[in-house]
């Protein structure tokens, strides 16, 4: 059985000229809100390299997530004063214990070699020997002491978790470092012919971590040749590794067949063969399967461990579209579950498709100096988490979201959680129509939000002395508009004017928004996972909020059996739009999930998206 994740969720930075600024701008050691995927942005030379170096190559301390530090020293102070309490009580006392027990103290963080259970054990044994003792004090045996002591101890202790010894034990992480220095091109020369000598891993830890007391792995690329021939050459399960990422492979190639053949002949390089196509060195793909390669390979070689991968700018060489699979590969591959990523990236992109994840958390970092006048100023180096969403970490990059001009075609959305919903119901609809062809996001096509009324700013309206010009920018698009029950004449008109310039490509929900659209069946599960009671709840039907403020009418049909503490009306929508919406997509699961106007607007997308395709591919091999 698989063990679970074991994720942290606060490290104690080592490095003395690095400070965290947390809330209300209080500055301290610990980066706090640490998930799945970390990602440090910042300006070039900010330090964001050097902080991830450093956590690769030291025993830093840290806290586990979902387990509660405060409450096992909440225990450990019980017990201290119990013991205490009982000896006191007794008019006894016991050097050996209250030696132990000044040692017994708070535990702030683990690290590597977290010495908690060494005290604990030290203790149980001093109480075991009491036990069976045979001395006495006036008032009390020493077994009946030793069995009090256990007893506390026990007590305590249970109270806390059952799972205290697996998250309290040393724990030990795989660290896997991937440099900028990298590539499958072997470069060491030996004589006429090329080798796989790892010179990229040997001048990455002479430059930066020459006397690093922490074991982790360097991989470069150069020894995926090793690594292939030493797993197929291995047992069964390091074969079937190498199998399952070859099939991994496979599905940058139109799911063409894919082998990797650690040749011998005329020289070691490592050979691809793809489908019917003739055999070739593996370097010879294009630049960005190339650059995939290099991340992907040793996390599949160490699929099921409690790996800790630190990356320097993934984003290298890859389009947008391998950007996505990239994420999506670290997110969501079975095997990777235990995984836990902490990369620094210069891409506006990545920032964007965190909003599609749960579980990433982004951090910037920036450089400053003290005001003394001196030319040899040391660096001080801060590093901020921002929150979800902050516009921000855009505007340390520099950039704006370049996606869209890179996609065949756009799909205009009012907002966030019209993309979701949206890409959701493509999800659905490639899953029942297994035969369509199934196109990819940011590369056959991108969404684009919109903001509701700004939508008069471009070009397609002519409304403005300067609007911008949308064709220019991001060829055909397919415009998605609220109905909003609106009845003005201005909102009339422009629909009227939108729809006579892009005609079928304009679409206006035939309902007041797209969270009318939900089934009734969806609509139900969303409201039990906020803790409804479904008994008490009538027949719901989709006529009957279809035109509605979806808040107002799941509080109307309620009424005083509602559980959830908060309302569900926010002015004329659905409160909590975000929340509510991921709960929603989480609970569409078929296509018989959506509404039938769910399903015709994903069937003109669909439709829109393929008529709008240039005859490329992203995932060539070349």
């Amino acid at each position: 059985m698989m063990q679970s994740s074991y994720h942290i969720s606060e490290i104690v930075l080592p490095q003395e000229d690095f400070t965290c600024l947390g809330q209300n701008g209080v500055k301290d050691k610990s980066l706090t809100n640490l998930s799945k995927l970390n990602i440090f942005i910042g300006e070039n030379n900010s330090g964001k390299s050097r902080l991830i170096r450093e956590l690769v190559s030291s025993d830093f301390g840290y806290i586990p997530r979902n387990y509660s530090l405060f409450r096992l020293n909440e225990c450990i102070e019980k017990i201290k004063n119990e013991i205490k309490s009982f000896g006191g009580k007794h008019n006894i006392g016991i050097q050996q214990v209250t030696t132990i027990l000044s040692k017994f103290n708070k535990v702030e963080q683990l690290n590597g070699t977290t010495d908690f259970f060494k005290v604990l054990d030290s203790l149980n044994k001093a109480i075991e020997d009491m036990i069976w003792s045979d001395a006495y004090y006036p008032s009390i045996t020493t077994k009946e002491v030793g069995t009090a002591f256990a007893e506390i101890v026990g007590r305590n202790l249970q109270s806390v978790s059952e799972d205290h010894k697996t998250v309290l034990q040393p724990h030990s992480f795989s660290r896997i470092y991937i440099p900028i220095l990298r590539g499958l091109r072997p470069i060491a020369v030996n004589g006429e012919k090329f080798e796989y000598v790892d010179v990229y891993g040997k001048r990455t830890l002479q430059d930066y971590f020459q006397g690093a007391s922490t074991r982790f792995e360097i991989f470069t690329g150069l020894t995926a040749y090793g690594m292939v021939k030493g797993h197929l050459l291995g047992n069964l399960h390091q074969r079937k590794i190498i199998r399952e990422y070859e099939e991994y492979l496979s599905e940058f190639f139109d799911g063409k067949p894919v082998a990797l053949i650690p040749s011998e002949n005329p020289e070691e390089v490592l050979v691809i063969k793809i489908g019917d196509e003739q055999e070739r060195p593996i370097f010879e793909l294009g630049d960005g399967i190339q650059s995939l390669i290099i991340i992907t390979m040793p996390l599949f070689l160490h699929q099921n461990e409690d790996v800790l991968l630190f990356v320097e700018e993934p984003e290298l060489l890859l389009h947008p579209g391998l950007q996505r699979k990239l994420l999506e590969t670290l997110m969501q591959q079975k095997g990777f579950e235990r995984f836990q990523y902490f990369i620094t990236t210069h891409s506006n992109h990545f920032l964007d498709i965190t909003l599609d994840f749960p579980d990433i958390s982004i951090y910037s970092v920036k450089k400053a100096f003290d005001e003394s006048t001196t030319e040899e100023k040391k660096p001080d180096f801060i590093v901020e988490n921002l929150s979800h969403g902050d516009r921000s970490a855009l505007e340390q990059l520099g950039v704006r979201n370049s996606s869209v001009y890179l996609s065949n075609c756009t799909i205009w959305v009012e907002g966030i959680t019209d993309r979701l919903y949206l890409k959701k119901y493509l999800d659905v609809f490639y899953e029942k129509f297994e035969g369509k062809e199934k196109f990819k996001e940011d590369f056959h096509y991108s969404f684009v939000e919109y903001s509701g009324s700004n939508i008069t700013h471009w070009s397609f309206l002519d409304n403005e002395e300067e609007p911008i010009n949308v064709d220019r920018l991001c060829g055909r698009l397919f415009l998605i508009v609220d109905r909003d029950n609106g009845t003005s004449e201005a909102k009339i008109a422009r629909h009227a004017k939108l729809e006579n310039v892009l005609k079928e490509r304009f679409y206006v929900f035939d309902c007041k928004e797209i969270e009318n659209q939900l089934s009734p069946g969806v609509l139900i599960r969303v409201l039990k996972s906020y803790g409804e009671d479904e008994t008490c709840l009538p027949v719901i039907n989709q006529g009957d909020y279809k035109d509605r403020n979806l808040g107002q009418h799941i509080e109307d049909i309620l009424g005083e059996q509602k559980k959830r503490k908060g309302s569900y009306i926010d002015g004329n929508t659905i409160s909590d739009k975000v929340g509510f919406c991921r709960r929603a997509v989480s609970n569409i699961e078929t296509w018989d999930d959506l509404s039938s106007e769910a399903q015709q607007l994903t069937e003109k997308l669909f439709d829109f998206i393929r008529v709008n395709q240039e005859p490329k591919k992203i995932f060539s091999s070349s």
